[in-house]
């Protein structure tokens, strides 16, 4: 193992002078973090010293071993968060959509109605949350609505 060679493991956060712990894969910082420093787990290895990690921060001058922390390398950033898949950043609307597929067949199918209220509410935080997909939860509270008063006018 070179000088700049750190094992993977937990580390302090350098972008969390606080005290915090990140999650070095050996590469890269990873997301992970998690409060408190001074555990065994911090320096890789239980009951060893903690690893001088400065260089992660600034790197020596002329090292190859450039953190990720270095701005144009792919890894960790302080400002950016990980990327999402789609349906995480649309939850609040796939699960409006959803429920209303469900209200709708159950009102087809065994004559009982649903007012709606749960996807409405889930549109409107579709809609806070500004995701995508809102504008179609708000179509689908609408329809939930609409089915449950059509279906309440039949009764």
């Amino acid at each position: 193992m070179t000088d700049h060679e750190v094992p993977a493991g937990w580390h302090p956060d350098p972008a969390n002078p606080s005290g915090g712990e990140r999650w070095w894969d050996g590469r890269v910082w990873t997301e992970h973090t998690r409060p408190g420093a001074g555990s065994p787990a911090a320096s890789g290895v239980s009951g060893a010293p903690a690893t001088d990690l400065r260089w992660l921060v600034s790197p020596p001058p002329g090292s190859v071993a450039a953190p990720a922390l270095e701005a144009g390398v792919p890894g960790y950033s302080p400002s950016q968060s990980p990327p999402r898949s789609f349906a995480s950043r649309n939850s609040q609307s796939l699960i409006a959509i959803g429920v209303v597929a469900i209200y709708v067949f159950v009102a087809l199918n065994a004559k009982v109605v649903f007012f709606g209220v749960l996807p409405v509410v889930l549109s409107i935080n579709a809609t806070r949350r500004r995701e995508a997909l809102a504008p179609l939860a708000i179509a689908a509270a609408v329809v939930a609505v609409g089915v449950a008063v059509v279906g309440l006018r039949g009764h």
